[in-house]
């Protein structure tokens, strides 16, 4: 058993239906990435999904896997009153927790999250948003637990 805390890792809607869109194993990228991460997205995100879901065509297919995945990888649903997905990942990248985004307008608000942001490059793997190395994920795997990033416990 791991002697770090879980370290909350929000995931967006657009990071979600990359995962099914290309294919890419984003739990097992994320956890070599970030020490014990603990994946949770806000009800807003979930429900974005849901409502691409009732649609027809391959993004509804996406959601419906997407969806699918929070299930099987037990995935909190966080709830709160903001206003959009957005909104909700931009509160809880205050509160500490590292949110996962395909979302250019997200990136750049977060731009400045000390516990940094991660995203898909090369539509193949998950990293670190600019300025955030391999250094990071050392520091991240490593580190005394108690100057970890926020866990889920701790935002729930």
């Amino acid at each position: 058993m791991s002697s770090f805390k879980s370290m909350a890792v929000a995931l967006d809607t657009n990071f979600l239906l990359d995962m099914v869109r290309l294919k890419i194993d984003i739990f097992q990228q994320i956890r070599e990435k970030v020490a014990n991460p603990s994946f949770v997205v806000p009800q807003q995100v979930k429900k974005e999904l849901e409502g691409i879901a009732s649609q027809k065509g391959k993004q509804s297919t996406a959601a419906k896997v997407a969806l699918l995945a929070l299930e099987i990888y037990g995935v909190s649903v966080l709830p709160g009153k903001a206003k959009g997905g957005d909104a909700a990942l931009e509160l809880l990248s205050r509160k500490g927790v590292i949110i996962a985004t395909s979302d250019a307008g997200l990136k750049q608000s977060l731009k400045n999250a000390p516990q940094g942001v991660l995203i898909i490059r090369q539509s193949k793997y998950v990293d670190w948003n600019q300025g955030f190395s391999s250094v990071k994920t050392h520091v991240l795997h490593h580190q005394n637990p108690r100057h970890h990033p926020r866990s889920a416990n701790q935002v729930l």
